[in-house]
C-alpha cells in the first residue's frame, strides 16, 4: 500500500504502569497510564497479522507476515483518526481495541507473575 516505515518506541510511563499493575495484581484505566492525548487504542499481540495491524494504523508498522515478537504487545494510539503513538509494551493477554475508558486488569486465569488483559466497561 505504500505505507511509510516507522520505528516503534517505548513509553517509560506506560511500561512502568503496566509493570506496577502486574506486580501488584491491580488494575487501572489505560488512559491513566499515559501522559499524552488519545481517543482510541488498538492493542495487538503475538501472531496478529501484519495486514490487520497496518490497516488499523493506516501506515506500515509491521512487515508482511506476522508480528511474532514474544512477550510484547503493539499499542497504536490514535487521536481524531490519526496515529499519535505506536509503542511496544509488555504483553497484554486478549488484546483488542478500546476508548479512554478501557481498563487494564489482572487476567482472570493468570498464574504468577500476573498477566494483564484489556477490560471493556460496556461489555
Amino acid at each position: 500500500m505504500g505505507y511509510p516505515a516507522v520505528e516503534l518506541g517505548h513509553d517509560p510511563k506506560l511500561d512502568a504502569g503496566l509493570g506496577r499493575l502486574s506486580d501488584n495484581a491491580t488494575g487501572a484505566r489505560l488512559a491513566d497510564l499515559t501522559d499524552f492525548e488519545w481517543d482510541i487504542v488498538y492493542v495487538f499481540g503475538e501472531g496478529d497479522p501484519a495486514d490487520e495491524i497496518n490497516h488499523a494504523a493506516g501506515m506500515k508498522i509491521v512487515r508482511r507476515g506476522r508480528f511474532v515478537e514474544d512477550s510484547v504487545c503493539l499499542f497504536i494510539f490514535k487521536l481524531d483518526g490519526k496515529v499519535v503513538r505506536h509503542l511496544r509494551a509488555p504483553q497484554i493477554v486478549h488484546p483488542g481495541m478500546g476508548d479512554r475508558d478501557v481498563r487494564v486488569e489482572p487476567a482472570r486465569t493468570s498464574p504468577k507473575p500476573v498477566s494483564l488483559e484489556l477490560v471493556y466497561p460496556d461489555r
